[in-house]
């Protein structure tokens, strides 16, 4: 009779160990409907490995163009861009090229049947991956790519883009001192640092906050390159360890600045549509500010 029990709850668990949770799905930021069936999903598993314990963790889930075409059979070919959310609201945009690419598994289980957790190496503590923890087959990747694409956990929605967010900047009006900072903005620091009405709520609006003003630019830009150092309270990341990090952190620096005052950085000195929008941005973020000293 405890035989049967064990095995009652043995396989109770594995059943559970395969129901994917609720996700959140959206295209350009409205819900999919009606809701999709996860369950439907082909369950795989993926060997991991973690660099804080130096060891192999295997997990399991569906993958990530599986989910794609179930959320979004016909828009797929639209789809450019992919916006995730986790449950603090942090945000990450990843090109869609790159889940292409290289295999991706939306896990919601480890596959030894442990609690659905890891061991965060900045945290220094274990920390629960749910409901969904996006991880890549590195196997896949070039060093470089490792870098940019990092493993997130407690994802609770997936946004498929057509329309990507592109901050303002026109290429063609631009030098590419600014497109860099725009591209490193969005990828690195918009996740957690809100940008007009994008990204995550982790951590302040530097524009709001008229950040650079009020700490300087060489402190912006060596808070960029080593965070722990300025603020050992910190628990954000530094820019990965490229050849051109020191510029990137300028750049991003530049790019804030042209956010604040777009006038003073285009090639041109005709004011454009794009301008006037910019212009009518920073009065109303000025307007704002005034009304907070009040």
């Amino acid at each position: 009779m405890k035989w049967l029990l064990f095995l009652t709850i043995l396989s109770s668990a594995h059943a559970l160990a395969l129901t994917p949770p609720a996700l959140t799905l959206m295209l350009d930021g409205d819900e999919v409907t009606p809701p999709v069936d996860l369950s439907t999903l082909q369950v795989q598993d993926m060997q991991v490995y973690s660099q804080p314990i130096k060891t192999t963790e295997g997990y399991r889930g569906f993958t990530f163009m599986d989910l794609l075409k179930l959320a979004a059979p016909k828009d797929m070919a639209k789809v450019v861009e992919v916006e995730l959310c986790t449950a603090n609201d942090y945000k990450v945009y990843y090109p869609i090229s790159m889940f292409q690419k290289v295999t991706s598994l939306m896990s919601f289980a480890r596959t030894d049947g442990a609690p659905f957790v890891r061991f965060s190496g900045l945290r220094k503590e274990l920390i629960s991956l749910s409901p969904y923890y996006l991880v890549w087959d590195h196997r896949q990747m070039s060093t470089h790519e490792k870098a940019l694409y990092n493993n997130i956990y407690q994802v609770r929605a997936v946004n498929f883009v057509t329309a990507p967010v592109i901050l303002g900047v026109n290429p063609q009006e631009v030098d590419a001192n600014i497109q860099l900072g725009q591209r490193t903005y969005k990828q690195f620091c918009l996740a957690c640092h809100a940008l007009q009405s994008e990204g995550g709520q982790v951590s302040m609006n530097f524009l709001e906050r008229n950040t650079i003003a009020l700490k300087g630019r060489d402190y912006f830009v060596k808070y960029a390159l080593d965070p722990e150092k300025m603020n050992p309270r910190t628990v954000m990341p530094g820019l990965p360890n490229f050849q051109n990090r020191e510029n990137m952190a300028q750049a991003v620096v530049d790019f804030l600045l042209f956010m604040e005052k777009p006038e003073a950085f285009y090639k041109d000195k005709k004011i454009t549509p794009l301008q006037e929008r910019y212009k009518k941005l920073t009065r109303l973020l000025e307007e704002a500010r005034a009304k907070s000293n009040h």
